[in-house]
């Protein structure tokens, strides 16, 4: 009796033990996926802007845990590793619904005298855990990363009108094998029209 009693008990405490283990985000259990309406889906190149509007990137994260659980209320956190990128409202996160979904859009800029083709990391952070950190380019029409595209915003794209450049400021569409990948063109100017003041 004494035996069984102590098994049992065991038994209980161990499961006990399982449900209180807390939850954690897993990275392999969760999901990135990096959206580019203007460009094609494959493209390491993104486009980010001040207002995070429609027609530039944003991210969708889904964050499960260690047991492949959603986690909701969950806050994801995005940093960049360059100081080129300069996040308009800092910090970049938000926060998971009950399904451990959220979408974030970039809001930021470009620092226009860093280097002219921008290459950093991307870390996706949930709880101290890091679960994305890929390499891209980056573009802006904010130039300058003052929040808003404006006039001088402007005179940085005319500067580069019809420059034959790949890795160039105003190169909103590089995607390879298209004709225009190498050159600012009007649809790079499309681009750039249609955040016109987005601040």
């Amino acid at each position: 009796m004494t035996r069984l009693f102590c098994v049992m008990a065991v038994v209980v405490l161990g499961l006990m033990a399982v449900s209180a283990w807390a939850a954690v985000p897993y990275p392999p259990n969760c999901t990135v996926v990096w959206r580019s309406p203007a460009v094609s889906a494959n493209d390491s190149t993104k486009i980010i802007c001040p207002k995070g509007d429609l027609g530039v990137d944003y991210l969708d994260v889904t964050v499960r845990d260690q047991f492949n659980q959603p986690m909701g209320t969950a806050t994801v956190t995005i940093t960049f590793g360059s100081a080129s990128i300069l996040i308009k409202t800092p910090p970049l996160t938000g926060v998971t619904n009950g399904a451990g979904y959220v979408r974030i859009y970039m809001r930021a800029g470009t620092n226009w005298s860093g280097p002219v083709n921008i290459i950093t990391k991307v870390h996706v952070v949930v709880a101290g855990v890091e679960i994305y950190d890929p390499d891209f380019n980056f573009v802006s029409p904010d130039y300058n990363g003052s929040g808003k595209v404006d006039a001088q915003d402007f005179a940085f794209f005319a500067d580069d009108w019809l420059r034959i450049m790949k890795d160039c400021h105003s190169n909103f569409l590089r995607t390879a094998g298209q004709p225009t990948e190498n050159r600012t063109d009007a649809q790079d100017y499309s681009i750039f029209a249609s955040h016109w003041l987005d601040q």
